[in-house]
């Protein structure tokens, strides 16, 4: 993730200007109003993607250079710091623009980019007035960014950005696959009943269902890490009116006690030879059915036992995981198996059978994965 990023950043800086998506700052903010109305006008950007809040780039007429910023350098911040200054204004329906703080370094100067995550929720607006030494972001203002240029504070963007920013947030523009993916983010909106109908469907647009084949009894190394190995195996097909648009598998495992899409494998190409784990990426349609069937909780536990399955935000992080085990092997080595690897060892080796996939090995990795999230840099392991 940060080489993408890094790559992303040195081609926007070689643009020698600003854009729609990006916006070069040669120092902190000093005023905290300012800086919410930058982020403001990012987040509500038409781009399709993530948006750029670069800060250590000065701008000339000769063009864009990397000032870089000091460890300690005044107003500087760290992404607790801009994710609390968020959390404390008022935002219209309590969306507020989710972001990430990445530094890099870039001709032996570090600059910070901050990174407006791209969400469907615009536009994000204030319900109160915010102040900072005689610069106000105004309430109910619709703020965004055309080419290189932020609305003004004391004006709302035109008519037809605002139309564009709503025909977005309801999905009126998406294909049917990419609404149903929209409508699996409200589980509350389905009509499910696990276990005794094979057929769910969104209670305010009925043309979206999902239809479940019969399930077949099959045993996978994930089936053993629940009390009861007994699993079984089905298909999902997603329908939009009578035509299918998409299909997956799914299981019920301990038993028919839970009911989640099948993981997908992932694999590290490792010192120690080849070996796999298995994940969800969260934006993806398996990720998506994951979030709808566990009720947007994203809890995979049974009984009080869960299989090792990583929950991966998507692709991005994803690859950034694995080049950091690969990049740490040794730390694989030194983490010892849990409770549920050994269980599941012991499960497999107590019914003879042998799996590609070592579960002891994923148990590690999900092990590694939570201990790599909860830091703010992968090398405090």
């Amino acid at each position: 993730m940060a080489q993408q990023l890094e790559f992303i950043i040195r081609e926007l800086i070689s643009k020698n200007r600003e854009g729609s998506f990006w916006d070069f700052k040669s120092e902190p903010h000093d005023n905290n109003a300012s800086l919410l109305h930058d982020i403001l006008c990012l987040a509500n950007s038409l781009h399709k993607g993530d948006k750029y809040l670069i800060i250590g780039i000065e701008e000339s007429q000769e063009g864009t250079w990397v000032k870089g910023l000091a460890q300690n350098q005044p107003n500087r911040k760290k992404q607790s710091n801009y994710i609390d200054f968020l959390r404390s204004k008022s935002f219209s329906g309590g969306k507020r623009p989710e972001i990430e703080l990445q530094t890099l370094k870039i001709e032996d100067n570090e600059i910070d980019v901050l990174i407006i995550l791209d969400r469907p929720f615009k536009p994000y607006t204030l319900t109160e007035d915010y102040k900072d030494r005689g610069t106000t972001v105004k309430a109910h203002h619709i703020y965004s960014r055309i080419n290189d240029t932020n609305t003004p504070l004391n004006a709302s963007t035109d008519f037809w950005i605002v139309e564009k920013m709503w025909r977005e947030r309801f999905g009126i523009d998406l294909t049917s696959l990419d609404r149903l993916k929209a409508l699996l983010k409200e589980p509350g909106n389905w009509s499910m009943d696990i276990g005794n109908s094979n057929h769910f469907y969104h209670l305010i647009y009925p043309e979206y269902s999902i239809i479940l084949s019969e399930p077949e009894r099959f045993y996978e190394p994930y089936s053993y890490f629940y009390t009861n190995e007994s699993s079984f195996l089905g298909t999902a097909k997603f329908m939009y009116h009578t035509t299918p648009i998409a299909e997956l598998e799914y299981m019920y495992c301990d038993e028919m006690r839970i009911m989640l899409p099948v993981p997908k494998t992932g694999y590290l190409d490792l010192e120690m030879g080849d070996q796999w784990y298995y994940h969800y990426l969260l934006d993806s349609l398996n990720g998506l059915f994951l979030y709808l069937l566990t009720k947007g909780e994203l809890s995979l536990e049974s009984r009080g036992m869960s299989a090792p399955f990583i929950i991966f935000r998507d692709e991005a992080e994803k690859q950034h995981f694995e080049d950091f085990l690969t990049d740490n092997q040794p730390l694989l080595e030194q983490t010892a198996v849990g409770f549920a690897g050994e269980f599941a060892s012991r499960n497999i080796k107590r019914v003879g059978k042998e799996f590609g996939v070592d579960p002891a090995f994923a148990d590690k990795v999900y092990q590694l994965f939570n201990r790599w999230k909860s830091n703010a840099r992968a090398d405090e392991l």
